[in-house]
């Protein structure tokens, strides 16, 4: 599915928070029209603590990026 620029945007931001223990998922209903796009992009941990973190560093880093993080 193809994603909007400013999902890319976030993405890249994010990147750099990455880790072997992080899975990104993007997924929406099949559109048999053709194309469609997401509103969300999943970012799962695989604990709780990793969890936690990720959270505090992503919001860290989108705010020095700019953005508004609520």
């Amino acid at each position: 599915m193809p994603i909007s620029k400013l999902q890319s945007e976030v993405l890249w931001t994010l990147a750099a928070e990455r880790s072997p223990g992080t899975y990104i998922a993007h997924s929406v209903a099949i559109d048999r029209e053709g194309p469609c796009f997401s509103g969300d992009i999943d970012i799962f941990h695989d604990s709780e603590a990793r969890l936690e973190n990720a959270a505090k560093a992503d919001a860290a880093a989108l705010t020095a990026a700019g953005y508004s993080v609520t």
